[in-house]
């Protein structure tokens, strides 16, 4: 993100992608992995906050594009998974 007024956008195919897209789909991608992983080794809370979060991500990086309610679901479900973080449930 600092470096964001410094580099130019990366040709992804025909379109140009800004860098802060890339990293936040990077970072979409490991989360969804650390899901599925802790799913497969049958830690259920950790799968489900990684994968809430996730698409909580996701959610928002797709929502500008896609349409406002999108957005406002990545919002509550991020908030719901931080929630449910911190409390413990």
């Amino acid at each position: 993100m600092l470096l964001e007024p410094v580099v130019d956008p990366l040709a992804v195919g025909t379109a140009r992608v800004p860098a802060v897209v890339l990293g936040a789909l990077v970072l979409i991608a490991a989360l969804l992995l650390g899901g599925v992983v802790f799913a497969r080794r049958g830690r259920r809370v950790p799968a489900v906050v990684h994968g809430g979060a996730g698409l909580g991500l996701l959610a928002l990086v797709v929502g500008p594009a896609v349409g406002a309610w999108l957005l406002v679901a990545g919002v509550a479900l991020l908030a719901a998974v931080g929630l449910s973080t911190v409390s413990g449930r």
